[in-house]
């Protein structure tokens, strides 16, 4: 189940929550949908473990899950980034727990990254905790928005998930930001939102390109001195290396979006926005520039250039190849 489906499914308590995936915002928030649904006197019934605290050590896990609950019909016991392995589950009481999990004993596991031998039980509730696509993103920025008595448009909240690539818990930071300063009034509108939140690297080159693409030379510069003079010059020439390598294999692969995006690591909006711009490339000039930029970053490497000057050649060169 995703994060939305958690939120409906609440009147039915599972025994074994996995909160899986890379987005905190939804893991974070999904463990306090399930303590607050669930856990009654919690001084009592309530047992917190890091996972590296249970490595060769899982006696302690196993005597909290034995537990019964004080004046409640459950114990909730959280784990968070915990990884057990083949081994961990030839321990006897671990595995019958898991097998046939105890009825008065809630446990939620969060996890960043995957987990099989956790998912292999079929005692397990899976919860898909990936960064939000935009309509979840955008329920929850209007939830916020109305809260606070302010409106924002579909169009907007798309523009502020961009900012953020689609990261919930920069997304609510950014949205909380911008709630503060337009309460009293009646909507977040583009202008607040480009004026009080801000961007990831990786959008400000997005937007860059889309100037060069555009041939707003002045627009794609204003951007590039403003990183450059804000200390930024090193991530910006990884992150054009970056970004021109993945609209050059966009340009050459035709496999469809979806497969793109998980090759790529990425969302599949991603790969539809790096076909747009790769479209204003030939895949010739996508090579070159790629290949200059590593060029480029090698020399400031090896001590040949100043950063800075290898920066600003790169910039240079990406603006008037052809």
């Amino acid at each position: 189940m995703n994060f939305s489906e958690l939120k409906k499914s609440l009147t039915t308590p599972q025994k074994i929550y996995l909160l899986e995936g890379q987005d905190a915002f939804f893991r974070e928030r999904g463990v306090s949908l399930l303590k607050k649904a669930f856990l009654i006197e919690p001084d009592f019934n309530y047992t917190y473990f890091e996972g590296s605290a249970l490595k060769g050590d899982l006696a302690k896990l196993i005597d909290v899950l034995q537990v019964y609950p004080f004046l409640s019909d459950n114990r909730v016991v959280v784990i968070n980034e915990w990884y057990p392995t083949a081994q961990d589950f030839k321990n006897k009481e671990l595995k019958e727990f898991f097998n046939s999990p105890k009825d008065t004993t809630i446990l939620i596991i969060s996890n960043q990254n995957k987990c099989e031998q956790l998912k292999k039980h079929s005692s397990v509730t899976f919860v898909d905790c990936k960064k939000g696509d935009l309509s979840i993103i955008t329920k929850f920025l209007q939830s916020e928005a109305k809260k606070n008595n302010l409106t924002i448009s579909t169009q907007n909240c798309e523009l502020l998930a961009e900012f953020c690539l689609y990261d919930m818990t920069k997304i609510n930071c950014e949205i909380q930001k911008v709630i503060s300063f337009c309460l009293g009034g009646n909507e977040i509108t583009k202008k607040h939102i480009e004026d009080l939140c801000n961007k990831e690297t990786d959008y400000k080159i997005y937007e860059v390109v889309n100037f060069i693409v555009q041939k707003n030379t002045d627009k794609a510069l204003q951007i590039l001195y403003e990183m450059i003079d804000n200390g930024e010059a090193q991530m910006l020439l990884v992150s054009l290396y970056y970004h021109f390598r993945k609209l050059l294999h966009v340009s050459l692969c035709k496999q469809p979006n979806s497969v793109l995006a998980v090759e790529l690591g990425t969302k599949e909006y991603a790969i539809v926005k790096a076909r747009e711009q790769a479209r204003a490339f030939s895949a010739k000039r996508l090579m070159k520039i790629t290949s200059k930029l590593i060029e480029y970053d090698e020399l400031f490497k090896s001590g040949k250039i100043l950063l800075n000057n290898a920066t600003l050649n790169a910039v240079f060169m990406i603006l008037t190849e052809e």
